[in-house]
């Protein structure tokens, strides 16, 4: 895999956070040297790096195999929850199932699946939230929604959502997460 993705970038994070190193630190340690991922410049919440401490310790590919099979279980469980809880009920359940795998498996999902980005992960986090909301448990919708902040850039605009919708509590529940 290309040394500059966000499960490596993550990974250099985490095995600096478990030698004691400063998330953001922007050099490479003697502890870190040799180590299994490159050292690129980590810019997310710490959060996410200590998440990642299982995988740190291990090989690289070992730790993409982890990665990969769990975000294939993130997408399976988004598709189900979206066939079964957000498409038209009158649908059969084949063709809704049919249809959230198509909208899931789209070229650049599976690009970014391939490169080991974080979509799978925060596409279960927002149809979890609109599954939430849509049972009237708009708290738990924003601190659902609030897994996006694993790539910041694209959780801005969920707060805006709240806000207009009128949905205190999700707002809430966002600035909990």
């Amino acid at each position: 895999i290309p040394h500059q993705t966000d499960l490596t970038i993550f990974l250099a994070a985490a095995q600096r956070l478990s030698h004691g190193v400063c998330v953001y630190a922007t050099t490479v340690t003697p502890a870190l040297r040799g180590t299994t991922v490159p050292d690129p410049l980590f810019v997310n919440p710490p959060p996410i790096a200590a998440a990642l401490l299982p995988l740190a310790s291990g090989s690289l590919s070992r730790a993409v195999l982890a990665f990969l099979a769990a975000t294939l279980v993130a997408v399976a469980a988004a598709v189900l929850l979206g066939a079964t809880r957000l498409l038209p009920p009158g649908m059969p359940l084949w063709q809704r199932v049919l249809l959230a795998a198509a909208a899931a498996a789209t070229f650049p999902a599976v690009q970014v699946f391939a490169f080991t980005g974080w979509d799978g992960f925060t596409l279960l986090a927002v149809v979890g939230a609109m599954v939430l909301l849509r049972g009237e448990r708009p708290l738990l919708a924003g601190l659902a929604a609030s897994v996006l902040l694993v790539k910041p850039q694209l959780a801005w605009g969920v707060p805006l959502v709240f806000l207009v919708a009128r949905e205190w509590r999700a707002v809430a529940g966002f600035a909990l997460g």
